[in-house]
């Protein structure tokens, strides 16, 4: 017996210094990149660009994705680490520059006797390399001392590592945007965009602001890549000939969608084109609805020409980047009709500037109901968010005039509409036939296919009166749009007859291309799913949290089921059940110890029962981003990723004695328990706390006690929180220790435990017996 306490203890040692010696790999910070410059570049060429970002330290690898990216295509060497000094080794660096003054003017003055150069800067970084300070360290602190002192530039810790990289580009690669992640053996970053083409590539050379202006030499077309600073305008100078069709399209909020903190939430571009004597021809703040500005002038005469770019409000610092295409670009602005049906195959016409192309055939054999992009290679290499959607419903095309109650367009149920908003004041009427009890859904795709529209739809009945009406929808599931101006009906017919449908635009806009898809039909109940972070940083042995988002679609409010798919069938979901009627939960993945490093790209698919039938669905990856300090966006960035980086972890593996999900009374303490493993009871163990990671409101916990061979953890739900809530327990463990010489403390990170499903009952007898049984069975 002896013989055998001697083995636990020294197992139970063993384990110890395992967890702790994994601590401190879970310490390493995620990198993080806020922006690239230039953050693009032509194909079959080899360029340099910085990534800013933070901890960067020990990035080695930078890597691609994106749809039709060859293996390869894009390759990246990381040559440099730029990081910014201290306030400490400044003032150390100081110092010492200091005590070389004397030194410096001696040797500045024998030079001048020599008739060398002798300038204080070439002079200083001699006499510096003689106690060890480099040139690159007294660059540091010539850009710290520049940044401290001007009022306009505050230092900003988020994008001050910068990461040099050298990009080398295959011819191949078709002209697009694909994402970039920086790769620390132990994680990987958030994803950013990098733009490839076909035209040349053009630095700004700095100073280029009033009267000297960069002098653009090269051939149009040509892609000028700039960043803004505070107060910043950049300028540039190009040669034109009469009749010439300019177009300049701005790429700023399409690299970078959100910066969380400043507003409104992007780099708010403003152009303008002007005669070389400052007289202004055009300006441009956006593009429709879109931020990034978008330009397309006949030159009047032959001469000189300036464009000039800022923005809006004089903001500006490093992420401000922008790139913009110039010369006889070909830019598409609207594609019709606005979408087809789902595995069909239809011509679409396409309309635009500079276009050589002027239809183009689209398949959707192969594509599921959404929003679908067309890429500059099916345009011919034409620029323009050119988006198109897929539907399941047959579609019809509008039929005009159709203003007037006697001109509607008679449509069938079931039916989509492509229609046009083709002048100013313009409304569409259609009729169809119903009956009464019968639930109607009217929906309009628009601005989110990159219309202008900002439909208003309104539902009469029979004899005129108003049913329903709709204005703006929020579709949570189109990221990067801010202003929902779609509209979404539905309603319960009241009579038996033929009902009419409106459509117009709220703002009085209309022209050919205020395109729209209107849908009426019954209820469609579906969903989409989206998986929050696009990439999750693991360790081998580790357990960490995944939010999975539903966005339910037309009354579909079931529960629906999540599972792995092929290519990580040995990674392990726990609490993968988002319940009915929620449209969140946090669920954990659990990576196997043994699992080799590397990079993954699961497919997590829901499944659901619809109509009887079983629903399979891809969740499609996101991140959360946030907008002007305030908002949050789910911006969708494709594949999902599992990276699996640095030393196997050892958390305990503990799984609750009692049943779940657990029960919780509402506004009574329900505990559940966890058998604690052999190996763990030891004095040896660190001494561990409990707390629940991010809990839905109202559930909290209570002291977590620890005997010999049980954990017990008490939950509560507070006396407001409805019965029925369902969700995931998920508790994470650290270690609290005391710094130095300070009352202060300090939290260490150990490990997440798989999630526990819970369900808040009813408070009441019957609850208080139900989870006093589950106590005492565990």
């Amino acid at each position: 017996m002896k013989a055998c306490r001697s083995w636990r203890a020294a197992l139970a040692a063993c384990c110890a210094a395992s967890w702790l010696t994994t601590i401190a790999a879970a310490q390493q910070r995620t990198p993080s990149i806020g922006y690239i410059y230039p953050a693009g570049g032509q194909a079959g060429t080899v360029f340099q660009i910085t990534v800013g970002g933070q901890f960067l330290d020990g990035v080695r690898e930078v890597v691609f994705s994106g749809e039709g990216l060859p293996p390869d295509g894009i390759r990246a060497k990381v040559l440099q680490l730029i990081k910014p000094l201290t306030q400490k080794q400044a003032n150390d660096l100081q110092d010492k520059l200091s005590q070389l003054r004397e030194r410096v003017r001696t040797e500045a003055a024998r030079r001048r006797r020599l008739g060398l150069p002798a300038d204080n800067m070439s002079v200083l970084i001699e006499v510096a390399k003689e106690i060890g300070i480099s040139a690159e360290d007294i660059r540091a602190l010539e850009e710290y001392r520049r940044i401290r002192n001007d009022p306009k530039r505050q230092p900003n810790p988020q994008i001050a590592e910068r990461l040099i990289v050298e990009i080398t580009v295959a011819p191949e690669v078709p002209q697009g945007t694909y994402l970039l992640r920086a790769v620390h053996p132990t994680a990987m970053s958030n994803p950013l965009r990098l733009q490839i083409g076909p035209w040349q590539e053009v630095l700004e050379q700095e100073p280029n602001e009033g009267d000297t202006p960069h002098q653009i030499t090269e051939a149009f077309p040509v892609v000028i890549n700039g960043q803004i600073l505070p107060g910043d305008v950049d300028r540039f100078r190009f040669s034109a000939k009469k009749g010439q069709r300019l177009t300049a399209v701005v790429f700023a909020r399409e690299l970078i969608p959100y910066l969380a903190d400043a507003v409104p939430g992007w780099f708010q571009a403003t152009l303008s084109l002007q005669t070389a004597d400052g007289k202004e021809l055009a300006y441009v703040d956006d593009y429709r609805f879109h931020p990034d500005p978008v330009l397309s002038v006949e030159i009047p005469a032959d001469g000189e020409y300036v464009l000039e770019i800022k923005d809006s409000v004089f903001r500006g610092r490093e992420d401000f980047v922008y790139r913009m295409a110039v010369g006889n670009i070909p830019f598409v602005t609207t594609v019709e009709p606005a979408g087809l049906r789902q595995g069909a195959t239809r011509e679409f016409r396409l309309d635009g500037w500079n276009l050589s192309q002027r239809t183009v055939e689209i398949s959707a054999a192969n594509l599921p109901p959404g929003i679908h992009a067309l890429a500059p290679t099916q345009m011919n290499g034409a620029l323009g968010r050119v988006l198109f959607a897929v539907d399941p419903l047959p579609d019809v095309a509008e039929k005009e005039p159709n203003d007037a109650p006697a001109q509607a367009q008679t449509v069938p149920l079931e039916t989509i509409v492509n229609g046009v908003i083709d002048r100013v004041g313009d409304r569409d009427l259609y009729t169809f036939s119903g009956k009464k009890g019968d639930e109607i859904v009217l929906e309009i795709t628009a601005r989110r296919l990159g219309s202008p529209v900002d439909s208003f739809l309104r539902l009469l009945s029979p004899n005129g009166e108003q049913v329903a009406a709709g204005d703006d929808w929020e579709d949570k599931g189109v990221g990067w749009l801010t202003h929902h101006a779609d509209s979404y009906v539905r309603a319960v017919l009241p009579q038996d007859g033929q009902y009419r449908v409106e459509v117009r635009d709220m703002q009085q806009g209309g022209g050919q291309d205020y395109i729209y898809r209107l849908r009426i039909s019954r209820p469609l109940p579906d969903f989409q799913l989206r998986v929050v972070p696009s990439c999750l940083n693991a360790q081998p042995g580790s357990t960490l949290p995944v939010d999975v988002y539903a966005l339910r679609k037309d009354g579909f409010d079931g529960e629906i089921r999540l599972k792995i798919g092929d290519s990580g069938d040995d990674l392990r979901l726990s609490g993968n059940r988002i319940p009915a009627n929620q449209e969140h939960v946090r669920m954990t993945v659990t990576v196997p110890p043994s699992r080799a490093t590397g990079v993954l790209q699961p497919r997590l698919l829901g499944e659901a029962e619809i109509a009887g039938s079983t629903v399979t669905r891809e969740a499609v990856a996101a991140d959360d981003l946030m907008q002007a300090f305030f908002y949050r966006h789910l911006v969708t960035a494709d594949p999902w990723t599992v990276f699996v980086g640095g030393r196997s972890r050892f958390v305990p593996a503990l799984t609750p004695a009692n049943a779940v999900p657990i029960k919780v009374p509402a506004g009574v303490s329900a505990s559940f328990r966890f058998a604690l493993p052999v190996f763990s009871r030891s004095a040896n163990m660190p001494a561990l706390k409990w707390e629940l990671l991010e809990p839905d409101e109202g559930i909290s916990l209570g002291t977590v006690s620890v005997s010999q061979d049980r954990i017990s953890v008490p939950v509560q739900a507070a006396a407001g929180v409805a019965p029925g809530l369902k969700g995931n327990l998920i508790l994470q463990l650290f270690t609290e220790h005391k710094r130095p010489n300070s009352n202060q403390s300090f939290k260490i990170f150990v490990g997440v435990l798989p999630a526990i499903p819970f369900e808040v009952v009813p408070a009441g007898p019957t609850a208080e017996k139900t989870a006093d049984a589950d106590q005492d069975r565990s």
